[in-house]
């Protein structure tokens, strides 16, 4: 096994040294960039995530004017519920049909209109039809 000398250790200390110091050099540098997302990332946390407390409402008999720390649990027994009931797969596949037609209408027929329009040949009435669709 090899041993190092007092300088080499002094040489391997300052390098590690100057590899902690190097976060905290370009943080100080770069603290203004930092400060201006803070908002950004507030705004974020506060519309992305604090939302997703309310989820455990689902798990819960939700009762308005008790605190939340003392509804009652009652795990997956709304979903079990909600799965058994006769009518969920059908209200499922109503609204997976509307969501279909509606990215049909919103997707393909502006498409077919904009080529079906490019094809026009009158330029005031090209530039009429453009303006009020």
């Amino acid at each position: 096994m090899r041993t190092m000398t007092a300088s080499q250790e002094r040489r391997t200390e300052s390098v590690s040294r100057k590899k902690g110091g190097a976060f905290w050099k370009k943080f100080f540098q770069q603290r203004y960039l930092y400060l201006m997302s803070v908002p950004f990332v507030l705004w974020a946390f506060v519309f992305s995530y604090l939302p997703l407390w309310g989820w455990t409402m689902a798990f819960q008999k939700f009762k308005p004017g008790i605190a939340f720390g003392d509804q009652k649990w009652v795990g997956l027994q709304y979903f079990r519920e909600l799965f058994a009931d006769e009518q969920f797969y059908r209200v499922l596949r109503n609204t997976l049909a509307m969501s279909t037609m509606g990215l049909v209408a919103g997707f393909i027929v502006p498409i077919v209109f904009a080529v079906v329009l490019n094809e026009v040949r009158a330029m005031p009435v090209k530039r009429f039809v453009q303006t009020v669709s």
